[in-house]
């Protein structure tokens, strides 16, 4: 069985419950669903854009990614790791 509770890094008591609870349903998570998905085609619109910004017409996107891409890998491993995550 699937958890449907968001986890945030470095807040450990805040684990909100993703699923709608309507009276008389079992679960109505369609209006979360429909925002997060409405969230999510915005925001993948927003990046392409913000690449095709900072691309331009000479290819120096790849920094700003790898730049990301590294903040992004320290962060995951800070919050995975047991030692620095408690």
């Amino acid at each position: 069985m699937y958890s449907t509770k968001l986890i945030v890094p470095f807040l450990k008591q805040f684990h909100p419950d993703l699923v709608v609870q309507q009276p008389g349903t079992i679960s109505a998570s369609w209006p979360l669903a429909f925002f997060l998905h409405s969230f999510r085609g915005i925001r993948d619109r927003g990046l392409e854009q913000a690449v095709n910004l900072t691309d331009g017409l000479d290819g120096l996107a790849i920094g700003c990614t790898v730049i990301a891409a590294g903040a992004l890998t320290v962060l995951t491993y800070v919050s995975g790791h047991a030692t620095f995550a408690t």
